[in-house]
C-alpha cells in the first residue's frame, strides 16, 4: 500500500491526513448545521435578494472586481463633489433673490 502511494509522490500519513480531515469536516454537526441554514436561509431570499447576493459575492471573490467597484465609487464621488463645488460658486445666482428672480422668469417663460 505504501509503495502505491510512494509511486505518486504521496506516502499514506499524506493521504490519511488528507482525507481524514476532510471526513471529519463532512461529519462535523456543527457545519451540516451551518450549511442547512445558509440553504435554508437562501431560499427564503426573494430574486432581488439572491440577484444581489450572487453579485456581491462575484465582487468580493474578485481582487480585479474589488478594485474597479472601489475606482467607480471614487470617481463617482469627485463627480459629485466637482458639481456640488460647481454649483455653490456659480455666478449665475450668487444671492438667493437672484435664484427666485430666475426661477419665476423661467417658471413665466416656460411652464405660462
Amino acid at each position: 500500500s505504501s509503495g502505491i502511494n510512494a509511486e505518486y509522490g504521496g506516502t499514506d500519513d499524506d493521504v490519511t491526513s488528507k482525507y481524514s480531515s476532510q471526513y471529519e469536516a463532512h461529519i462535523d454537526p456543527f457545519s451540516a448545521f451551518n450549511r442547512r441554514e445558509k440553504h435554508r436561509k437562501y431560499v427564503n431570499l426573494n430574486s432581488a435578494e439572491r440577484v444581489v447576493l450572487n453579485l456581491g459575492k462575484m465582487v468580493l471573490s474578485d481582487k480585479v472586481a474589488r478594485h474597479a467597484v472601489f475606482f467607480y465609487s471614487i470617481v463617482l464621488h469627485l463627480m459629485v463633489f466637482l458639481v456640488l463645488y460647481k454649483f455653490a460658486v456659480a455666478e449665475d445666482c450668487v444671492q438667493l433673490s437672484d435664484c427666485k428672480e430666475a426661477y419665476e422668469a423661467h417658471m413665466q417663460q416656460f411652464h405660462p
